[in-house]
């Protein structure tokens, strides 16, 4: 019976930790996309105003070029402009692009690119940090799974596994769908997609260059090895050799003073019958 319990712990244990691991794999992706996201608007966002700055810009400054020139006119007979003509031309460009100063900021209000972006921050901040919080529940289950394998308490569990249903219902309504159209979300998958493709091919890259680089490693010091083994063997031969050439010289040595010996005991004979 104890070994029951015990093994439905573990099983309890097993299937938290692999939940854990699937939302947390989803969050990212829902991250990944709600980056793209906030990327794009933030692009047009910035491109609209800086365009309103610009040309809000270039109607104040035609504006004083328009006073300058006539007041210019005015002082100079001589010059032969129509100011009637010139005021017409300018005061028509200065429409237009007030024309298009009003389209862009009715979009900007239209689109609500300041609070779409506001929203997308705050959600993206949500989803790290329980990204987080669930990684650190998942830590809390395999350290219960290691330390105390077989003194597990089920309350552990359940209080854990309630932490973990509170940041479901916590995450489901952090929902970025609300920000995006089905054209834009199959776009950002399509792009989420080639992005692991690019990721993971930069991953089998790097192992396959890492890979290289063991084996000329190894190779290296293989061929080390063999160069080793050869100045080992060049110096045990050259030993022997010295060794063959000392024991020649001292058979040598020997003779020698065998010879003296023998020398002096007959000269020694010689003087005594003298």
């Amino acid at each position: 019976m104890d070994l029951i319990k015990k093994d439905k712990k573990k099983f309890i244990v097993n299937n938290q930790i692999t939940k854990i691991n699937d939302t947390i794999t989803k969050i990212k992706n829902q991250l990944f996309i709600a980056l793209v996201a906030y990327d794009e608007y933030y692009k047009k966002y910035y491109t609209i105003t800086l365009i309103l700055f610009i040309t809000s810009s270039l109607v104040t400054f035609i504006e004083a070029l328009r006073l300058i020139i006539i007041e210019y006119i005015n002082k100079n007979d001589q010059l032969v402009i129509n100011e009637k003509l010139l005021t017409t031309l300018i005061n028509v460009l200065v429409l237009s692009l007030g024309i298009l100063i009003t389209i862009l900021s009715s979009v900007v209000r239209f689109k609500n690119y300041r609070e779409i972006l506001e929203k997308l921050r705050e959600k993206q901040n949500i989803m790290i940090e329980y990204i987080d919080k669930y990684n650190k529940q998942r830590n809390n289950l395999e350290f219960l799974h290691l330390t105390k394998e077989d003194d597990i308490e089920i309350e552990e569990i359940e209080k854990i596994k309630n932490d973990i249903a509170k940041y479901d219902t916590i995450l489901v309504s952090t929902n970025i769908l609300q920000f995006l159209t089905t054209k834009d979300l199959i776009r950002y998958n399509k792009y989420k997609k080639k992005f692991d493709i690019d990721k993971n091919d930069m991953i089998l890259q790097y192992q396959k260059k890492l890979k290289d680089l063991k084996d000329k490693e190894n190779a290296i010091t293989l061929e080390d090895k063999k160069i080793l083994k050869m100045l080992k063997d060049e110096e045990n031969a050259i030993t022997l050799e010295d060794k063959k050439i000392l024991k020649m010289l001292k058979d040598e040595e020997n003779n020698l003073q065998k010879e003296i010996d023998e020398e002096n005991n007959g000269n020694c004979f010689k003087f005594l019958n003298f």
